[in-house]
């Protein structure tokens, strides 16, 4: 029986989204969901039978929407023998094919056992509790957004140089698992970035000291799709796998010699939620002063530097400004 707050709850997501409906224009909209501080889980969890105006692209988006291409997969990459000369070679070979062509794929045979991976999925599935250092979001721009995403977020600051002294600022349902998570996830990130770095002919530790990388855990749900070309491929997750993202950021490290692809997540009608744990790498040093650019060791008088430099304070502006939410550092800092 669900108890009188859970009611109470219920009958509030209800008035909600009878107001939204109610709505004059779509700022009035937006400003009823946001100061409402319900989420998308609690949407379906109220029973409502159709989506919410908000949350629904104009038309004039949606009519050259293409459906995925059922042909193709983004490069799956075995880390089982990165330890063997030979094999290391050939990984590396790999990786930097898929970087140069894809900017994406999905390793398996990596160092993060799978039952870390599936029981921090289990425990984001029950977490909604919130706290100063871990904020919880629907989207992020609302304002800015021709439609309101339809997934619910945390995000949780945990890596060294993050201003987090401890654990505590992460939510309790799920902060076992994802303290254990973490710390896979660093060894992950400091060997995809060295065998990116020899597939760069630079030194291993080079991106490690800017890290820049990005990184999805998938459960089984699909949605997630790249483009390729002119198509877009939707991506398979495989038992264990981790998909990997090179990011505008490494594209302009390495001078264009990796490739930043845009990507999308669709809604399906699976009743099941889609979990997806994205993992940032990003620079340490967030300073007005500190400064990135394409990797010197890259640079000749025939291929000099396609992009400026920049500081992550330029960044996080530019991220907040964009429409759509998303990064378009590539096309921004072009020289």
């Amino acid at each position: 029986m669900p108890t009188e707050l859970e009611e109470s709850r219920k009958k509030k997501i209800v008035v909600v989204v009878q107001e939204i409906e109610m709505g004059c224009d779509r700022m009035e909209e937006v400003e009823i969901f946001d100061n409402s501080k319900i989420g998308v889980k609690d949407l379906v969890n109220s029973g409502i039978t159709s989506i919410p105006k908000i949350f629904i692209y104009p038309s004039e988006n949606l009519s050259d929407l293409k459906v995925a291409a059922s042909c193709m997969e983004i490069p799956t990459i075995d880390l089982s023998n990165i330890n063997s000369e030979d094999q290391r070679v050939n990984i590396v070979n790999q990786i930097k094919d898929a970087s140069e062509t894809w900017g994406f794929f999905q390793i398996i045979n990596h160092v993060m056992p799978m039952q870390v991976m599936n029981e921090t999925i289990s425990a984001f599935k029950c977490c909604r509790e919130q706290d100063d250092m871990v904020t919880y979001f629907n989207n992020q721009i609302l304002s800015n957004a021709k439609a309101v995403n339809w997934k619910d977020s945390v995000i949780a600051y945990i890596t060294p140089g993050s201003g987090l002294e401890s654990y505590d600022g992460i939510p309790t349902g799920c902060r076992k698992e994802l303290m254990l998570l973490d710390n896979y996830i660093v060894k992950l990130g400091d060997i995809l970035m060295e065998l990116m770095c020899e597939g760069l002919g630079v030194e291993p530790g080079k991106l490690k000291a800017l890290t820049c990388l990005e990184s999805h855990k998938m459960n089984e749900v699909s949605g997630l799709q790249v483009k390729h070309g002119q198509e877009w491929v939707e991506v398979k997750p495989k038992d264990g796998g981790i998909i990997v993202n090179v990011g505008d950021l490494l594209q302009i490290f390495s001078n264009d010699l990796y490739k930043s692809v845009e990507h999308r997540v669709m809604a399906n009608s699976s009743r099941d939620p889609r979990v997806s744990i994205g993992v940032f790498f990003s620079p340490g040093k967030n300073g007005d002063k500190d400064y990135y650019g394409t990797l010197v060791e890259l640079l000749t008088p025939e291929k000099p530097a396609l992009y400026r430099t920049f500081n992550m304070g330029e960044v996080r502006k530019l991220v907040k400004a964009s429409d759509s939410g998303t990064k378009e550092l590539v096309d921004l800092f072009k020289l």
